[in-house]
């Protein structure tokens, strides 16, 4: 009887490991094919949100490159007007573009006689003069309050070369008002807000 007892047992035992043999293999497969599952979900939405993202900085993305552009063609017309001409073509850029606040040439030892301002600003007080003048390439940074216009700017800054090399910076405006409503206007319908910081 003892013989018969072990028997079953040990047929059933033999099964019960042949099947847990058997099935591991396909275990193992479909937890490594559910890994590569999350994954494509993972990088399909990272992919995604980064479209999105994109999109909705898009206006921001224009507004700050069509600012490039202006503080690049007004550095070539400050070298070539005289301080008088230089003036009335900066307030002929204010006036006829209501993105720009502000426009102004600073010479290389750092006083702005070509401007929207009235007279001359001596910027070798300001702060960030120095690291201004230093930078090689185009800039845009956001100051809470703009020396000049007295309000919350991004400021778009240009070098200006000729071929003696460095002679200043042209520097134009751009109210922090403008650039968030042109943020507000491109809001998708699903409500993706975008932010920035700094």
């Amino acid at each position: 009887m003892t013989l018969e007892r072990l028997m079953p047992k040990r047929l059933i035992m033999r099964l019960v490991l042949l099947m847990t043999l058997a099935l591991l293999p396909l275990g193992l497969i479909s937890i490594w094919q559910t890994r590569v599952v999350v994954n494509e979900a993972e990088a399909l939405s990272r992919a995604g949100l980064l479209a999105r993202t994109i999109d909705e900085a898009s206006a921001e993305r224009r507004l700050v490159q069509n600012a490039l552009g202006v503080a690049e063609g007004m550095a070539s017309v400050a070298l070539a007007l005289d301080a008088e001409q230089c003036n009335r073509a900066m307030d002929r850029l204010i006036a006829e573009n209501d993105t720009f606040i502000f426009a102004g040439f600073v010479a290389r030892p750092g006083i702005m006689t070509c401007s929207t301002a009235d007279g001359p600003i001596d910027f070798t007080q300001l702060p960030n003069f120095e690291a201004d003048i230093a930078r090689q390439n185009a800039f845009v940074q956001f100051e809470p309050y703009g020396p000049i216009s007295q309000q919350p700017v991004l400021v778009i800054s240009q070098p200006v070369r000729n071929s003696d090399g460095l002679q200043g910076q042209m520097y134009v405006s751009i109210p922090h008002a403008v650039a968030l409503q042109a943020i507000r206007n491109t809001r998708a319908p699903n409500g993706l807000q975008v932010a920035s910081f700094n």
